[in-house]
């Protein structure tokens, strides 16, 4: 097979899109934050069992990352918009 890490990449891209798009759907929002969230890390946990540990915790870090990064901007608009 020709170019197996272009395409481990693009699968790990995409698992890692298709985990966000599950973490926003939201099944119960906890009172002083947080959430429980429709299976958010089973792309994650898929590719971790297709392609090793060493991929898999790669593409979990970029993952935390993105999530990170949305929590960081949630909480900046949320305040702002309650300054209003």
């Amino acid at each position: 097979m020709k170019n197996t890490k272009l395409k481990t990449l693009v699968e790990g891209a995409i698992m890692i899109a298709l985990a966000t798009v599950l973490s926003l759907i939201k099944i119960y929002k906890l009172p002083w934050g947080g959430s429980i969230t429709l299976l958010s890390m089973l792309p994650i946990a898929v590719f971790s069992l297709r392609h090793g540990v060493y991929k898999g915790l790669g593409v979990s870090f970029v993952y935390a990352l993105i999530q990170l990064f949305q929590g960081i901007v949630g909480s900046f608009f949320q305040f702002h918009d309650e300054a209003r």
